[in-house]
C-alpha cells in the first residue's frame, strides 16, 4: 500500500513537472522565456540582432486587452471626475474634428516660484515642433500660470486640476486615462517635462502594425536617457534640426541605468489599472510604468538602439529629493502603495520582449 501511494505521489509531481515548468524554444532571434509553475514568465537574455523588432515567443499564452477581451476606454464622464466642474465640459467638448492623431503625450509640470526653467521650456518646444510636422498632440497638466500660459502660447492643451496625493503629487492612471480622452489617438504616451527625443520614435510607432510576429494588442515602448548639459533650442525650426542637437549632445555620454526610463508609449489597448495610487515623480515611477504592461501579459519594446534621449542636466532623483526636503513618506509612496518593492525583470528595460533595431 505504502508503495503505491509513493508512486501516486511521484506520477502527481511529474505531471506539475511536465504541463508547469520547462524553458520554451525560442524563435528565430528571439529572447528566452522561462514559464515558471505559477505562470509567471522571466525573460532573460535579450539578443540584439539587425531585425526590426526582435520578438519574444509565449509559451501558448493568449493575450487578450481587459473588460472581455476588447479594451473600453473611460468614458469621458469616467475621466472628468478626476477634474473639477469647471474642467468637465472643455474635457467633454473638447476634440470634435474626428482625427486620429498616431500619438497623444501627457507632460506633468508645476513651478512653486512661477518660474520655468529651461528644460522644461525646451521640452514643450520641442512637442509644439513635432505636432506641427507628425501626427501628435500635448496635454499638460498643470497649475501654474506662467506654465499655462507658455503651454497655450505653444499649442498645447492644458488641464489645469487633477487628482493629487497629499503631498500634491498626480495620480499618473488619472493622467494616461483623461490624456486618452481628450484626443482620439492610436498611441498615448508620457514623457518626462526635462526629456528631449529625436523624432524618428514617430516612425517606430507607425511601423509596429507591420512588424512580424505581429505585436500583441498591449505593448509599451519605453526609452532610457542620457545626461547632457541644458542649452535652448528655441532657435531651431524643425525636427531635423532639433534631432541633430539632440544627437550631438547625446555624443559619447553614457545612457543611465536600463532600470529607469523617461518616456513611456502606449498602444491604446492598454489598460492603467495597475497604476492606481501611482503617482509621478516618486521612487518606482518608471518601473511601474513599464510593470503595468508586464502585468496585462503585454509586450515591452525596448527603444535604446534607435532613438536617442536626453535628460537636460545632470541632476538625478536623489538630487532633486534633497533640495525639495521631502519626507521619506514622500519620497517612498509608489513603494507604500504598491508589493512591487524592488525592481526586477517585471519592470526593467533588463528584460525587453522586444528591441527596436533600425
Amino acid at each position: 500500500m505504502r508503495g503505491f501511494l509513493f508512486l501516486v505521489v511521484l506520477l502527481f509531481y511529474y505531471a506539475q513537472l511536465v504541463l508547469f515548468s520547462g524553458w520554451e524554444q525560442p524563435l528565430g532571434n528571439s529572447v528566452h522565456v522561462l514559464t515558471w509553475r505559477s505562470g509567471e514568465k522571466r525573460i532573460r537574455d535579450p539578443i540584439r540582432t539587425a531585425a526590426p523588432l526582435i520578438p519574444a515567443r509565449r509559451n501558448g499564452t493568449t493575450v487578450s486587452s481587459h473588460r472581455n477581451g476588447k479594451r473600453k476606454p473611460y468614458l469621458l464622464e469616467e475621466a472628468s471626475k478626476c477634474l473639477v466642474n469647471k474642467e468637465k465640459q472643455k474635457i467633454l467638448n473638447y476634440d470634435k474634428t474626428g482625427i486620429i492623431y498616431s500619438v497623444v503625450f501627457a507632460v506633468t509640470a508645476d513651478s512653486a516660484s512661477g518660474a520655468i526653467v529651461q528644460e522644461l521650456d525646451n521640452t514643450l518646444f520641442m512637442l509644439s515642433v513635432y505636432a506641427r510636422e507628425f501626427s501628435c498632440k500635448t496635454v499638460v497638466f498643470t497649475t501654474t500660470p506662467s506654465i499655462i500660459a507658455l503651454s497655450k502660447t505653444l499649442g498645447h492643451t492644458v488641464v489645469t486640476n487633477t487628482r493629487v496625493n497629499r503631498y500634491g503629487l498626480p495620480f499618473i492612471e488619472d493622467i494616461m486615462e483623461v490624456t486618452h480622452c481628450i484626443y482620439s489617438s492610436r498611441h498615448v504616451g508620457y514623457v518626462n517635462s526635462d526629456i528631449l527625443f529625436t523624432s524618428n520614435l514617430f516612425a517606430i510607432i507607425d511601423s509596429i502594425p507591420k512588424s512580424r510576429p505581429p505585436v500583441f494588442s498591449i505593448y509599451e515602448l519605453a526609452l532610457t536617457v542620457k545626461n547632457v548639459e541644458i542649452s535652448p533650442i528655441q532657435h531651431f525650426s524643425n525636427a531635423s534640426e532639433i534631432d541633430n542637437c539632440i544627437r550631438a549632445k547625446a555624443a559619447g555620454k553614457k545612457r543611465r541605468h536600463v532600470d529607469s526610463a523617461d518616456l513611456f508609449v502606449f498602444s491604446n489597448s492598454s489598460s492603467f489599472t495597475h497604476l492606481r495610487n501611482i503617482v509621478v515623480g516618486r521612487v518606482l515611477f518608471d518601473n511601474c510604468m513599464m510593470r503595468n504592461t508586464y502585468l496585462q501579459g503585454g509586450e515591452l519594446i525596448d527603444l535604446n538602439a534607435v532613438v536617442e534621449g536626453v535628460h537636460q542636466g545632470h541632476e538625478g532623483f536623489k538630487e532633486h529629493m534633497k533640495q525639495s526636503k521631502a519626507t521619506w513618506s514622500n519620497i517612498s509612496w509608489n513603494q507604500n502603495v504598491t508589493r512591487f518593492k524592488y525592481i526586477n525583470h517585471q519592470g526593467s528595460l533588463h528584460y525587453p520582449n522586444r528591441i527596436a533595431i533600425d
